[in-house]
């Protein structure tokens, strides 16, 4: 009971949105950001032996395991890094964190003989996976190359990065429904059905889906990583699919009930599913970000959709966002409750990112904005801050297995604060954008000038 009334009186503190409050706010972010992101995987995440980014590390941050080396973690650890020398000009060694990523994503993880970059190697650079390539993964590694030329004015970073959308444009573009394939041979050939798969590969999609369909989180991402590439490169290429993607989020990925289907067959059929919450917030902020492009304004109106439906259907009364749950009623069906109840660390931050953009997006309702956002980051430094250790839960340590929880000096598999799905780059994202937002009282552009 205590506890709860100090929490009440905590939040008292944020109960408008005064320049004080705004301010109170931003620096307990940027403290959690420096202590318990920059600090905590900086500089030990570095491989100086092999290149790249160590991704595995126990709740005591201990390098455990083979330490194998994803596309998706090493690109985004890049993107964080970089955004990290922007955000902080003349501030450590972040450039240079930065482009120590980038060289292994350039030399090691891309294949010199047949063009793009594989999607998973050994910690020695052998690569793995039956040497396939995958569309989630390769947005990130071009996202990042173009980062790395906005952080250091390599103007080899930014070939790359044209590069590697060339290359995947040119195998996984879906010319007769539009979008992109997701999983792709060595060659650029389209893996369709599982048995097409090379050895040492498993039976679905990396993504965990049915092989051969296309997948949101892949158009998400997409999405993003045109938008900020849009910004330095004059590749025709670049605006065309922009625009393409964008329009595949308005037709197919959401709907107008503010509703985001995860998964689709070529034609963008949609594979029936529950709904993935952490989605909606990515969907939320990725299309208020595009939407404040001349000629992408509707992209606003369906953003605000999406974000009010994701609060109303993922919301826990108890703090937090569910990870997954129906769209709508029923929640449960002949007694089974059909929600995910887990709060994933990603899911919290991306929608405390969303509601910081929809409170200085729409003044018309920013005070219900500025309150869900208050409640879920009381949740989020609460339950998902490791105080003792330093770094975040990838959930909160109640929604874990009973023999992961973090009791005493036990180290379970399920505190631990780093594997291959989580780097620092949801983190360092959605931090630094809440940040600026609530410094500077509106929705900044997504890179830093």
């Amino acid at each position: 009971m205590a506890g709860r009334f100090a929490r009440r009186r905590e939040r008292r503190r944020f109960e408008s949105a005064t320049a004080e409050a705004r301010e109170q706010l931003a620096a307990e972010m940027e403290d959690v950001l420096r202590r318990h992101v920059m600090q905590a995987w900086f500089p030990r995440c570095i491989d100086r032996k092999q290149g790249g980014y160590f991704p595995d590390f126990d709740r005591r941050w201990r390098l455990h395991g083979s330490q194998p080396k994803m596309l998706e973690f090493q690109a985004r650890q890049v993107r964080a890094a970089a955004r990290l020398a922007l955000a902080y000009p003349g501030e450590g060694d972040w450039a240079e964190y930065a482009v120590h990523g980038y060289e292994n994503l350039r030399t090691t993880m891309w294949d010199a003989t047949t063009g793009g970059w594989y999607w998973m190697v050994e910690r020695d650079g052998r690569p793995s996976a039956g040497h396939t390539k995958h569309a989630h993964s390769t947005s990130y590694a071009v996202q990042s190359c173009a980062l790395v030329y906005v952080v250091t004015g390599d103007a080899g970073a930014l070939e790359m990065a044209e590069e590697g959308l060339r290359w995947f444009d040119q195998h996984a573009h879906d010319d007769e429904h539009g979008g992109y394939h997701s999983w792709l041979l060595r060659d650029g050939a389209v893996v369709r059905r599982a048995d097409e798969l090379p050895p040492g590969t498993q039976g679905v999609d990396p993504l965990n889906h049915d092989v051969g369909l296309k997948n949101e989180n892949v158009h998400g991402d997409w999405l993003e990583a045109l938008f900020e590439v849009r910004s330095v490169s004059s590749l025709p290429l670049v605006e065309a699919r922009l625009r393409e993607i964008a329009d595949i989020h308005l037709r197919h990925i959401t709907t107008i009930g503010g509703e985001v289907h995860h998964t689709f067959h070529d034609d963008w059929t949609p594979q029936p599913c529950i709904e993935r919450f952490g989605y909606g917030a990515l969907s939320a902020h990725r299309l208020l970000d595009v939407g404040g492009l001349p000629g992408y304004e509707l992209l606003n109106e369906r953003a605000k959709l999406v974000l009010d439906h994701t609060i109303r259907q993922g919301w826990r009364k108890d703090g937090g966002l569910l990870y997954a749950g129906p769209p709508g009623v029923p929640v449960e069906l002949q007694g089974t409750d059909l929600r995910v109840p887990r709060r994933a660390w990603w899911v919290q931050l991306e929608a405390i990112r969303a509601l910081a953009m929809a409170w200085a997006e729409f003044p018309g309702e920013a005070d219900r904005y500025w309150r869900r956002m208050v409640r879920l980051w009381d949740f989020f430094k609460r339950d998902l801050v490791d105080d003792q250790y330093g770094g975040i839960y990838e959930w909160p340590t109640r929604d874990m297995p009973l023999l992961g929880r973090p009791i005493g000096p036990r180290n379970g598999w399920a505190s631990r604060k780093g594997h291959s799905w989580k780097d620092a780059s949801h983190d360092v994202d959605c931090l630094l954008r809440c940040i600026r937002v609530l410094r500077e009282g509106r929705t900044p552009a997504a890179r830093p000038s």
